[in-house]
């Protein structure tokens, strides 16, 4: 077997990996987008520097990188998660006078 060949299971897991990474992406610049519209500037900088850290991380994982690529791609997963749970919150708490 090469080892060098991606298995259709592997292949699959990118694509898929892919789409929802991509949709995490545009999601958080969605987001930075209006939450700037309503003045709330920290979370506007919240969600765009986390589309910007998971866009780098996702783009150096692609590219085929090793190491520390998948260090920080490992880093920017927890870091987009923390964003996900912190803007849910934020969302369900009301603390956004009702307008997200």
């Amino acid at each position: 077997m090469n080892h060098n060949t991606m298995s259709w299971h592997g292949q699959m897991h990118f694509v898929a990996g892919a789409v929802g990474f991509t949709g995490l992406i545009v999601g958080s610049f969605v987001l930075a987008n209006r939450f700037r519209s309503l003045d709330q500037m920290g979370w506007s900088v919240y969600s765009l520097v986390t589309g910007v850290i998971f866009l780098s991380g996702f783009l150096g994982v692609a590219s085929g990188a090793k190491g520390t690529a998948i260090i920080f791609f490992s880093l920017a997963v927890a870091q987009s998660f923390a964003w996900l749970s912190a803007v849910f919150h934020h969302l369900r708490s009301g603390t956004n006078s009702g307008q997200a």
